[in-house]
Formats: C-alpha cells, sequence, structure tokens
C-alpha cells in the first residue's frame, strides 16, 4: 500500500474543502435567504464535521499501517 497517496489524498480533500469554505463564505455575504441556510445547515456543516473526525483517523491510519510495515521488515 502507497502510503504517499493516502496521505496526499487526505491532504488534497483538505484543501478542496478549504477552498469550498472560503467561496462559502463570500457567497453566504450576498445570498442570505432560507435555501442558504439550509445548504449551509443541512450540507457544508455536516461535511466539514466529519472531515475533522475523519482527516485525523486517516492519519492515524497511515502510522498504524507504517508501523505494520515496519515491523513485517524486521
Amino acid at each position: 500500500m502507497n502510503l504517499g497517496n493516502l496521505q496526499s489524498s487526505a491532504g488534497r480533500l483538505q484543501e478542496a474543502v478549504d477552498v469550498l469554505m472560503e467561496r462559502w463564505e463570500n457567497t453566504r455575504d450576498v445570498w442570505r435567504d432560507e435555501r442558504a441556510r439550509k445548504l449551509e445547515e443541512e450540507y457544508l456543516m455536516p461535511l466539514r464535521e466529519q472531515l475533522a473526525i475523519t482527516l485525523p483517523a486517516v492519519g492515524l491510519m497511515t502510522q498504524a499501517i507504517a508501523a505494520a510495515q515496519r515491523d513485517l521488515n524486521e
């Protein structure tokens, strides 16, 4: 398993969500109706929350896999 691909994919995902949230902040300044609130509440905030859980887990999983690979190679 190529751990670099896993880590770089997680990094790209974080960057993409950061861009999305930054653009949402700009959009929210001018789009303030019920649909905007619903979009943020139902999709964007859960995405941010799940990413806050998922990305650290990917890091821990990468460390565990790397440790297992080292142990197998000894």
